[in-house]
């Protein structure tokens, strides 16, 4: 098994310690990230037991059991108790069922977007992991891994790790890590700014999955993702046409509900940057109506609101503020919600509530430590005129490429059938 490019070290788990940290004790996060950190605590217990050490009082085990029945039922408690059952069954030995249920967990947690909590506890992982038998789940661990650190912007720790999975997945030849790795490296090409070259390894990937998904039908996962993360790519260079193409060839391929979702998210953005605000407008209609996840429903609800700012359309903008504003928003969407409310406010005449909603933007990210979303919440609050701004000028007409109109005829009809449905 290749060495890791950094050190794994296990006990410290500073990364709940910072999110705890950053947060308020009335954060609906904070009794589940609570009960997650001395879970992960208790397994370390666990891992000391391996090596002779012994094991904790009752009471010890029992108030890890308290913290995780206030967590809400439903699968983080589900995750936390798995974890605990299997570990308080096992000490002093190795048990393949607590490796599964770090990874279960650790899964949950990059699903709800909590990329620093889910790098930590992948890395508990990859701390107890020493048998040959558990390469391909070191290799996944890995890759998950640059994920999660691509999406907190630690762009060298990402490929460091997508690197070590696909150097470990090209000793086993294990050719869907490899080629997940390789697209995981794409996407921190991509994130770095070098939109060309970030292309360029999405197509390699891409006509790599083609060329063998006859012999190996689980590679249809990761051409989706390439191919939604060159369409997005191709929405950040003014590509529309060819976004369009890509997302619709996207779509066609997933087959989960989930990716669908935020697939249309993405086409219904090209379709705004475009100037077609009733095609995205139906767009995110259909993902606020039919997602299966609340991150993808309030992102749509987002969209919406900011489309409602556009049109100048002040009640329904209130009626998506009401709706976002009771929801447990993750800190990056919560600070995109405060910035869209500083804008609209800023649109509707009302500078002083949008300065406030600026000014809870940057709190916001300061708090959790997103540089991108501090600086952008700081550029719109010191862009607030005097004078509340005239209207914006409608969209010049472009001309619409032949995929392009049958995706936009697409999106009317699942529209007007969800409206036959009464939906």
């Amino acid at each position: 098994m290749q060495s890791p490019p950094v050190p794994i070290t296990r006990g410290e788990h500073l990364a709940f310690l910072e999110v705890l940290g950053s947060m308020r004790a009335n954060d609906a996060r904070w009794t589940p990230t609570m009960a997650g950190f001395v879970t992960v605590r208790l397994v370390d217990k666990w891992a000391e037991a391996l090596r002779g050490w012994l094991a904790p009082r009752p009471s010890e085990v029992a108030a890890v059991r308290d913290a995780i029945d206030k967590v809400a039922a439903g699968p983080a408690r589900n995750a936390l108790t798995a974890i605990v059952d299997a570990i308080t069954q096992a000490w002093g030995r190795r048990r393949s069922q607590v490796s599964a249920r770090l990874l279960s967990y650790a899964s949950l947690l990059y699903d709800s977007g909590e990329w620093a909590l889910s790098a930590d506890i992948y890395r508990t992982f990859l701390s107890l992991a020493s048998s040959d038998n558990e390469t391909d789940l070191v290799m996944h661990a890995w890759h998950r891994i640059g994920l999660c650190e691509g999406w907190l912007g630690r762009y060298s720790e990402a490929q460091a790790a997508h690197e070590t999975a696909r150097a470990l997945a090209s000793v086993s030849g294990e050719r869907y890590i490899a080629l997940a790795a390789e697209h995981g490296l794409a996407l921190v090409t991509l994130r770095r700014g070098n939109l060309p070259q970030a292309d360029e390894r999405f197509s390699a990937v891409i006509a790599e999955c083609e060329k063998h998904m006859g012999e190996e039908p689980a590679l249809v996962h990761v051409l989706v993702g390439a191919l939604h993360d060159q369409g997005a790519a191709a929405i950040q260079r003014g590509d529309l046409d060819r976004a369009i193409a890509l997302l619709a060839r996207a779509l066609e391929e997933a087959s989960d509900q989930r990716s669908r979702d935020k697939i249309l998210l993405d086409v219904a953005t090209a379709f705004l940057d475009m100037g077609l605000l009733d095609t995205a407008r139906r767009a995110y209609l259909v993902v606020e109506v039919t997602a299966q996840e609340a991150s993808n429903r309030w992102i749509a609800c987002l969209n919406l609101m900011h489309l409602a700012t556009l049109d100048g359309a002040e009640t329904v903008f209130e009626r998506y503020r009401q709706t976002l504003s009771g929801e447990s928003l993750p800190p990056r969407l919560a600070v995109y919600y405060q910035i869209k409310l500083g804008e609209a406010f800023r649109r509707f005449g009302r500078a002083p509530q949008a300065r406030q909603a600026f000014d809870r933007a940057v709190v916001l990210a300061e708090r959790h430590q997103l540089n991108r979303e501090l600086m952008e919440a700081e550029t719109a609050r010191d862009a607030i005129p005097e004078h509340a701004p005239s209207n914006p000028e409608p969209a010049e007409p472009i001309e619409l490429g032949e995929t392009t109109k049958r995706v936009r005829d697409a999106i009317e009809l699942m529209s007007a059938e969800l409206a036959g449905a009464g939906v």
